[in-house]
């Protein structure tokens, strides 16, 4: 949700910063971010919409590097509680 709104609030303040999302309808634009930022965080990255301002391409980046440092805690407790038995 943290990276959502920052896209969100990048997106607002800085119009047009992603390509591939659509302009001028707040609800959509809420949804493809939304999807944008499920996307970064699982590091899975379609393709279909990317950064395009220095604000949004930094953002993104740290939100993708913070998408791994969860996975890999995500992934050591659960290898750790099936060791521990």
């Amino acid at each position: 949700m943290i990276s959502l709104f920052s896209y969100l609030l990048i997106e607002y303040n800085f119009p047009n910063s992603f390509h591939g999302i659509t302009n001028n309808n707040p609800s959509l634009i809420y949804n493809e971010l939304s999807y944008f930022s499920f996307i970064t965080l699982t590091s899975i990255g379609f393709g279909d919409i990317y950064p395009i301002t220095d604000v949004s391409r930094l953002v993104t980046t740290f939100f993708g590097m913070i998408g791994q440092f969860y996975m890999v805690a995500v992934v050591g407790i659960i290898i750790s509680k099936f060791t521990s038995r």
